[in-house]
Formats: C-alpha cells, structure tokens, sequence
C-alpha cells in the first residue's frame, strides 16, 4: 500500500492499487451471510429449559441464530419465548465464546432484560420476561 503526503504528485495507477489493495482485504464484507447456525437445527446447539422460537402465524421475526463473522466477532439473531428465566436457553459451542462472562440488555416484551453469555458458552436471559425475548443486537469477541 502507497502512503501519500501533502504536496505529493499522485499518480493513477498508484491510486488504483491502493483501491485494489483495499478491495481485496475488505471484499467479505460486501458478500452476503449465508453462514448462520440455526438453534435447534441438526448438528447446531439445541434449546434448553422450554426455550423456543417465538413463532406466530403472523410472525415476521428471524428464528434464534448466531454466526461468526470474518473479523471474529460472534452475532446472535432471533426471537424465543417460554423458557425459566435465569437458566440456559442453549450453549454456544467452542469457537463462539467470549473469553469472561458478557452482558447486554436486550428487549424483554417490551421492558429491560438482562441478557448473559457465560465463558462456558451458556446464553440465558438473566432477568426479564419469557414472553418473548429479542436476541438481535447481541455481539461479542469469540476468545474461545
């Protein structure tokens, strides 16, 4: 990659490699997601403690998912309801933990929920409602 400084004669094919440089290291990032891990599907995480997907006739909302993307940060999708407060909803395998125990408030029919991944891979809504619990907007660093 070419560094410029002020006052500096610029040339175009200077320019064009830095853009194809730059394009090259960040092309992930255009490219669709077509790698979420659906829990409860075959061979992903299973639902714990009656947690399920919330899903209504009318239902719009994804189905509890999380990826990790190229930079290593872990995301979490989705909408699940009737499971026991403060026990796991399911366990995130090797590879999608965070190093120490995170939290996040999340949207707990429609009041503050306190949402946790422990180190263990263990995701639970701490406190909260389990009418419906929305997972979207949670991500973290994978450290383990």
């Amino acid at each position: 990659m070419f560094i410029f400084t002020p006052n500096t004669l610029i040339k175009s094919a200077e320019v064009n490699a830095n853009f194809d440089e730059l394009k090259a290291k960040t092309d992930y990032l255009s490219a669709p997601d077509t790698s979420w891990k659906y829990i409860g599907a075959t061979g992903q995480p299973a639902f714990s403690n009656s947690w399920v997907n919330y899903e209504t006739s009318e239902s719009s909302f994804y189905a509890a998912a999380f990826y990790k993307d190229a930079l290593g940060f872990v995301h979490l999708r989705g909408i699940v309801k009737n499971g026991t407060v403060n026990t796991a909803m399911f366990t995130l395998p090797t590879g999608y933990r965070p190093l120490r125990q995170i939290g996040f408030a999340v949207n707990s029919n429609n009041s503050f929920g306190n949402y946790r991944i422990a180190s263990n891979g263990q995701a639970y809504l701490e406190s909260g409602s389990n009418v419906f619990v929305f997972l979207d907007n949670i991500h973290f660093k994978a450290e383990q």
